[in-house]
């Protein structure tokens, strides 16, 4: 049987437990989450996502906002919805 966690992106719990409380980044954090393209690119995950753990050993994953919208404004390929995630660009 298949469950909606096996369907979902590398990285999609550590988003949401880095973004847990701070709605913004929560909503930004689902809709990567739901539309699964940028969490399973190497590209983007592997310039603009740093993973650590908690203090308590949670894994954690971070966005770098700033060089993505750097790299989105040098002519990053992605669709509308990172555009539309990455507030000034």
């Amino acid at each position: 049987m298949i469950t909606p966690a096996d369907r979902e992106p590398p990285l999609a719990g550590p988003r949401r437990v880095w973004a847990r409380g701070i709605y913004p980044d929560e909503a930004a954090v689902e809709l990567l989450i739901s539309h699964a393209t940028f969490l399973r690119r190497a590209d983007f995950t592997s310039r603009f996502i740093s993973t650590s753990a908690s203090g308590a050993g949670t894994g954690l994953a971070a966005i770098d906002w700033t060089a993505a919208i750097t790299a989105l404004d040098a002519a990053l390929p992605c669709s509308d919805l990172l555009t539309e995630l990455t507030p000034g660009t």
